[in-house]
């Protein structure tokens, strides 16, 4: 499968039926034995992609985290 917009919803559908937890960098606890998923995007490439994708995360009421690149040759 091609990944897209489609399979990136069943990636967090997946985890989320197999009762992942998402959480960020300072909620994580690696003393807690469940699963737990620090999921980041990195907006190097398209602002329009990251807020598809930002979308998305807030459909599922997953947490994420987006990173910057602050220079690039694809954008100044």
């Amino acid at each position: 499968m091609k990944f897209g917009k489609q399979s990136y919803r069943l990636i967090l559908e997946s985890a989320i039926e197999q009762r992942y937890e998402f959480v960020d960098y300072f909620d994580v606890d690696f003393a807690k034995t469940n699963a737990q998923i620090i999921l980041r995007h990195d907006t190097d490439y398209s602002w329009a992609m990251a807020r598809e994708m930002a979308e998305i995360d807030a459909t599922y009421k997953v947490k994420s985290t987006f990173t910057v690149l602050l220079s690039s040759p694809l954008y100044n």
